[in-house]
């Protein structure tokens, strides 16, 4: 099963668990779909109102018929206000800069009683998921970037660059595209717009397919484990338009 389908699967059981059953006539949207392999994990189970939006075309198409289902300006977007019944993204919101614009853009394009889940890394995940520097998400000096760039740490892009040049992207794009909030601006931020706004990490825990399938057992045990999650590793954030 591939990580895409995997991920829509974790997605529908979470909202079945919340009491939302997607027919496959939904309307749903992608935010932040990169190559549409997300989209398209719908599309290929009979969802046939699948759409994707990008600040950019990453696409990767399947059939050059599918082009009309992916939009790359919130413009154009905006034609499908108060359509869908469901939008989803993951690993997006810690690349939002302006969150009041893009949680309201979100809510618009919610029709009333539409929902939103939104999977993304926490702020003080201990490898930061993009450039694999420790607590990056947290500290993005220049200096602190430098150190790890000399201790030789990469990602998969870097493998051959000094480390100059590691420490001085590195430093960029934690700048310019990087913008990790804590749990109580997150929540402020989607509560200015939302009616309905939900940390469901426990619910992340229950149904994951990954590492994380291990520790459903211990919730009841250990009633902050979701806190934990949501602090140090993932958030997993719920929303509804009423």
């Amino acid at each position: 099963m591939s990580n895409h389908v995997s991920e829509m699967v974790l997605t529908r059981n979470i909202l079945n668990e919340l009491g939302f059953v997607l027919p496959l006539d939904a309307k749903i949207l992608d935010f932040g779909c990169g190559e549409g392999a997300a989209a398209y994990a719908y599309l290929n189970k009979g969802y046939v109102n699948v759409y994707g939006y990008d600040v950019k075309n990453y696409l990767n198409l399947q059939n050059p018929s599918d082009a009309h289902r992916f939009y790359f300006t919130l413009e154009d977007l905006a034609s499908l206000n108060g359509t869908f019944d469901f939008i989803f993204s993951n690993q997006v919101f810690e690349h939002v800069m302006d969150y009041p614009q893009t949680i309201h853009q979100i809510y618009q394009l919610l029709k009333p009683g539409g929902i939103s889940l939104h999977f993304f890394p926490s702020k003080w995940r201990l490898i930061e998921p993009h450039i694999y520097v420790p607590l990056a998400g947290a500290f993005s000096s220049r200096p602190y970037l430098s150190l790890w760039a000399r201790l030789g740490i990469r990602n998969e892009f870097q493998t051959h660059s000094t480390w100059e040049e590691v420490a001085e992207g590195n430093h960029s794009f934690c700048k310019n595209q990087l913008n990790y909030l804590g749990s109580r601006e997150i929540y402020q931020a989607f509560k200015a717009y939302f009616d309905r706004v939900e940390f469901r990490e426990d619910l992340f825990i229950k149904h994951s397919p990954g590492r994380l399938k291990m520790l459903p057992k211990f919730l009841k045990l250990m009633p902050g484990l979701a806190a934990g999650l949501r602090t140090f590793h993932s958030r997993l954030v719920f929303l509804q338009k009423y």
